[in-house]
């Protein structure tokens, strides 16, 4: 018997196939926020958009000595803001035949008409997301070195990223995941080929340039991670400004002349008041450099007010650090000992836990008049709705997502350059 199911529904299910079949970053970021908000489409454009929850981190406490407790510590959470601020739209018009397909012919079609309307939504979505690399403040290696001639040095970034991770964030073995550029992969499979024998994994990278799994890391391929051109503040030494320790978001920089920064350039403090990131639980050194990142550029002359990740904390349940920067503390980056021509621009591949990057989406209602269906499934929602033209006997079709994306956990990140 041929598929009964009304046109909107067929086309709504298939498209929801496509949106992780396709798309490895969509199938494994974190998707459970969906169900914190509502919108209906005709009042979602005035006071829908914009919409944000803040959501709980997991709680942290101080130790303290028994057996008398002094102080009663209340349960401390921290919240990350996760805001609903786009709306992608993908229109499509249908003659009044193609709306009475058997269920075979309708994949066929599907494959050839409806994956290419939804892949500009895909598209933007996945940049969206890896958009917040650019907050990630964990990052290894050097821009402009790639992977050396080894296979060890191949394997060495993924290496380094696992063991940052678990030093400094504590971060699970499992379910990580790590999205590479295609050029960095054509190269991984030739150098891991080179010194490694994993025959099913090597035939498989080599057909289809495809990493297999690496310290841990579930590792695939992406064409939409942000570049980076970097500032200039690394062509002399820019030291901390302030005659007293510093805590929080902000850092006031003396620098060089016109030096710049750039949204997403990370640096550590070194030297004379060196800042070490701290294990979460104990609160002792790592003996690794707190890394930061620019969250807000600046071109100032002398001297420049930057705002960081993390805020810097000295003490506490959420103490990052072991100490603050003083006075002429150095500013590094990963380019210091670089000439800027050497990475006039930079991408920023990213290893992270799979529920580091958050997408969620608002499964918006169709005005009444239309047919329409509604997708809410696995934390995907979107609207797909038609209406007709009766004088050109087609259907004006559209298939309508309403999005937002944030880095809920930052620590759980790390970046590397190609």
């Amino acid at each position: 018997m041929p598929n009964q199911s009304p046109v909107e529904v067929r086309i709504a299910k298939k498209m929801r196939q496509y949106f992780t079949m396709y798309s490895p970053i969509l199938a494994y970021c974190n998707k459970q926020y969906n169900k914190e908000f509502t919108a209906d489409a005709r009042t979602f454009r005035q006071d829908g958009i914009g919409q944000t929850i803040n959501i709980k981190n997991p709680p942290r406490y101080v130790l303290q000595n028994g057996p008398s407790v002094q102080n009663p510590q209340p349960i401390n959470i921290g919240t990350t803001p996760l805001t609903i601020n786009k709306w992608y739209t993908v229109e499509f018009s249908m003659a009044g035949w193609e709306n009475n397909f058997s269920l075979r012919n309708f994949d066929l079609w599907g494959e050839e008409n409806l994956k290419p309307a939804l892949d500009p939504i895909l598209a933007q979505i996945e940049v969206d997301l890896l958009l917040n690399v650019l907050k990630v403040a964990n990052h290894v290696g050097t821009p402009g070195t790639g992977f050396g001639t080894t296979p060890a040095t191949a394997v060495k970034l993924l290496g380094d990223a696992r063991a940052k991770l678990t030093k400094v964030s504590n971060t699970p073995m499992e379910n990580c995941i790590a999205f590479i550029d295609p050029t960095m992969a054509s190269l991984w499979a030739q150098a891991v080929a080179a010194g490694f024998n994993p025959q099913s994994e090597i035939s498989e990278s080599i057909r289809r340039a495809k990493v297999f799994e690496n310290a841990n890391f579930k590792v695939f391929t992406s064409n939409r991670l942000p570049v980076i051109t970097p500032g200039t503040m690394h062509m002399t030494t820019e030291v901390v400004a302030s005659s007293s320790a510093v805590t929080g978001s902000t850092l006031t920089l003396t620098i060089g002349s016109g030096h710049t920064f750039v949204v997403g350039e990370k640096f550590n403090l070194t030297g004379t008041g060196a800042v070490y990131s701290v294990d979460p639980a104990s609160k002792q050194s790592t003996g690794l450099l707190q890394d930061f990142t620019v969250l807000s550029s600046s071109t100032v002359t002398t001297a420049a007010t930057v705002q960081i990740y993390p805020a810097i904390i000295t003490s506490g349940a959420f103490q990052n650090v072991s100490n603050s920067p003083t006075a002429g503390t150095t500013v590094v980056t990963p380019i210091s000992k670089l000439t800027q021509a050497n990475v006039a621009s930079y991408i920023q591949n990213i290893a992270m836990w799979k529920d580091a990057i958050a997408l969620a989406t608002v499964p918006i209602k169709a005005p009444p008049a239309l047919k329409s269906h509604m997708i809410e499934e696995e934390g995907i929602g979107f609207c797909v709705a038609m209406g007709s033209d009766i004088k050109d006997y087609v259907s004006i079709d559209r298939v309508d997502i309403v999005c937002g994306t944030g880095l809920i956990y930052p620590d759980q990140c790390c970046v590397f350059p190609n």
